[in-house]
């Protein structure tokens, strides 16, 4: 600031003190606010997320919806307003995806964990409930189990002519991950 002019000095410490001021007013808490003590307490963590080692669990759908909520008929003259209604009937083609669903949460599940023996139990299980397999889930998980129990040569190149083949799978990123191709 030696070099500077009287009036470029000037505007310079004016824009100083501008900048401390807004930083004073706009950074002081509002006396009507009221205060928030925080506390540096872990939360409590559910028994099942403590150990990865837990005993494996299969999660089985949740009972279909009962007589005693309507279900919501096709088109806006229904309304939800005089209480709950369920969106559509509880079919067994509905029941039959949910079970489904929850059976590729399970998969899921054991292939995070590393429960290779857990993983081809519930394959050969979902074979058995859903043979068309169309998704070619079946032979990805088959494939994953294989690598995590121990990876070898003739494991990786079954897994990698599976990658190869199946671009549209929904699990080729994970045989890529447990096979490290």
């Amino acid at each position: 600031m030696d070099g500077l002019d009287p009036m470029k000095r000037r505007l310079a410490l004016g824009g100083l003190l501008g900048a401390v001021a807004l930083a004073f007013w706009f950074g002081r808490p509002d006396p009507q606010m009221p205060t928030v003590t925080r506390t540096m307490t872990a939360p409590a963590r559910p028994a099942e997320l403590v150990s990865a080692r837990a005993a494996p669990r299969t999660f089985e759908p949740a009972e279909p919806a009962t007589a005693s909520v309507p279900v919501m008929a096709a088109g806006s003259a229904d309304s939800s307003i005089d209480g709950p209604r369920h969106p559509h009937p509880s079919e067994p083609t509905r029941l039959r995806i949910y079970r489904e669903n929850n059976l590729i949460g399970s998969l899921n599940r054991a292939m995070d964990l590393g429960r290779y023996q857990e993983l081809r139990w519930l394959n050969a299980r979902y074979n058995d409930e859903f043979p068309e397999d169309e998704h070619q889930l079946q032979q990805a998980y088959n494939l994953i189990a294989d690598c995590q129990e121990e990876l070898s040569d003739e494991r990786q190149a079954r897994a990698r002519e599976f990658w190869k083949q199946h671009r549209s799978s929904q699990l080729r990123r994970f045989v890529r991950r447990h096979c490290r191709l």
